[in-house]
């Protein structure tokens, strides 16, 4: 058989380990053979590069994701309460703000102070410090840009004043 010869010993190596099969048997069955042999080893070195292409974008994705978090600054917990605290303290007509959760903000409003104001006042009260929450919120990363807090105004009965 002319050629490698690699491919050559091999062949002859089929041809003595099957003495029955005539010369063009052995040459169809050892092409067969041959052509099955390298279109495995062709499909499995194509899924190995595949398999380790995907891992290593895998750990590319999983590498850059671990970096983002890692310096990602962490939430200042004690600096969001102080400013919060800053909003209650820096009007006369609040008397406490409550955070129940991170989007969730109860307001308590001093009575006759609030009952003093007109509709339009109130509206722009509640605006304002809803704003103020938010923009604290925000600035502290406790709530994304894009969402909003939930911010309710009480009386200090616990009557319900105003809600978003």
């Amino acid at each position: 058989m002319p050629g490698n010869d690699s491919v050559s010993h091999a062949f002859q190596t089929y041809a003595e380990a099957n003495p029955d099969l005539t010369p063009i048997k052995l040459a169809e069955n050892f092409s067969f053979r041959s052509g099955l042999h390298h279109f495995y080893r062709r499909t499995a070195m194509l899924v190995l590069a595949l398999a380790i292409v995907l891992l290593a974008g895998f750990l590319i994705v999983l590498s850059a994701l671990s970096f983002h978090t890692m310096t990602r600054p962490e939430v200042n917990q004690y600096a969001f309460r102080s400013s919060i605290l800053e909003i209650a303290n820096s009007r006369t007509d609040i008397r406490e703000i409550v955070l129940k959760e991170d989007d969730s903000y109860y307001v308590y409003m001093n009575a006759a102070s609030w009952e003093s104001y007109n509709t339009t006042q109130q509206e722009h009260i509640y605006q304002k410090v809803s704003a103020e929450i938010n923009d604290s919120c925000h600035a502290y990363r406790i709530l994304p840009k894009n969402d909003a807090a939930d911010v309710y105004f009480f009386d200090t009965t616990g009557s319900l004043l105003m809600e978003p």
